[in-house]
């Protein structure tokens, strides 16, 4: 029984690159292991793993979260997000790529969610920088990085599985990753004003050219309003999430509730309220939802197999071989998400993170 541990994750490994889907590889590995432990009494011990997430009251904020994400995609605020950065990056080099960028930060606070930051932006992004003959490759680049932003950003769904599986404060999550991913939004902003200036120098004073012509059409009111209503209303929602968040004043339900309620009354507010919109938001919560708790239901019972199976000494061991310097064990587990984020997607990297006992990591660290 020593060797099935390492079993476990050569099947894993084997399932997903021949394109089974992350949940239903977690999911078969794991009977395979508990049926090979238990016999007939595996299923009762996946079931226990089941019971342990659907009653953990921490990932009941995801689908509000996505709830508010969508509700807030189809009131026409991203679009008004989007001319109103368009307008204040204009002088900039390649100010259609910041805005972008700008544009996917504050989404990305809005939602928590890295497709929906990507889609978003990028229905809005691509056809622009096309239109202003920006290289394919910085379009596409400018759009992922923008996107990548949505996994560490606040209030970011994968904090709030990462915090559920890890039995972490949520709170204490997004503040810790408050600043990071502020720093990678501005690392992105630096990297496109360079590389414009460099290497888009024409493109770029297109862009600057066309943005002041459209603005220059526009009185200094019309400006205001444009940014006025693009921003304020955005960053007021999201100060009011993620400050009774932080604050301690709600619980991350409670703060997904409140960013609910605030996305629909925009929607009123901004005259975008419709059934099929409300419809349409809510058919794309429950897909959303659906994949992120499949996963994350298949990667506990996953865990609870290896763990039992004995995976907790092999990672103890692993550890131990590492050395007893804290740095070591960090590259070792950066190494080891960036590798499988070649086969997995943002939620099953974290949930393979914690195939592991965590205790034995964190007490070592």
């Amino acid at each position: 029984m020593e060797i099935l541990p390492f079993l476990m994750f050569v099947f894993l490994f084997g399932f997903i690159l021949l394109g089974l889907p992350v949940a239903f590889s977690l999911t078969l590995v794991a009977a395979g292991a508990g049926y090979i432990l238990f016999q007939d009494m595996f299923l009762m011990q996946l079931y226990r793993q089941v019971v342990k997430v659907s009653s953990d009251f921490i990932l009941a904020s995801i689908p509000l979260f996505i709830l508010m994400g969508a509700i807030l995609e189809r009131a026409g605020i991203a679009m008004r997000l989007f001319h109103a950065f368009q307008t204040l990056t204009a002088r900039l080099p390649g100010g259609v790529g910041v805005a972008s960028l700008a544009m996917c930060g504050v989404f990305a606070a809005a939602t928590g969610v890295v497709g929906a930051v990507e889609i978003v932006v990028g229905i809005m992004a691509i056809p622009a920088m096309q239109r202003l003959k920006y290289k394919n490759s910085l379009i596409a680049g400018t759009v992922c990085a923008g996107g990548s932003l949505g996994t560490i950003i606040p209030p970011s769904v994968i904090a709030i599985v990462y915090a559920a599986l890890a039995q972490m404060s949520v709170g204490q999550l997004f503040a810790a990753a408050m600043f990071p991913g502020l720093i990678m939004l501005g690392l992105f902003i630096l990297y496109i004003m360079i590389y414009s200036y460099l290497y888009e120098r024409s493109n770029t004073n297109l862009a600057v050219k066309e943005t002041l012509q459209v603005s220059e059409k526009k009185s200094l009111f019309e400006l205001i309003r444009i940014i006025t209503v693009g921003l304020v209303p955005a960053t007021l929602l999201i100060i009011a999430v993620l400050g009774s968040l932080l604050a301690g004043i709600a619980s991350p339900t409670e703060a997904a509730a409140v960013g609910v309620g605030g996305a629909f009354l925009l929607m009123l507010a901004y005259r975008e309220f419709s059934v099929k919109k409300m419809l349409d938001a809510l058919d794309t919560t429950i897909r959303i939802t659906a994949m992120i708790m499949l996963i994350v239901v298949a990667g506990t019972m996953f865990t609870g197999i290896f763990i039992v199976a004995g995976g907790s000494s092999m990672v103890r061991e692993l550890v131990s071989f590492m050395g007893d310097e804290t740095w070591q064990v960090i590259l070792v587990m950066l190494v080891i998400v960036f590798i499988i984020g070649f086969v997995m997607d943002w939620i099953s990297c974290r949930a393979a993170r914690y195939l592991k006992d965590r205790r034995t990591i964190f007490e070592f660290c």
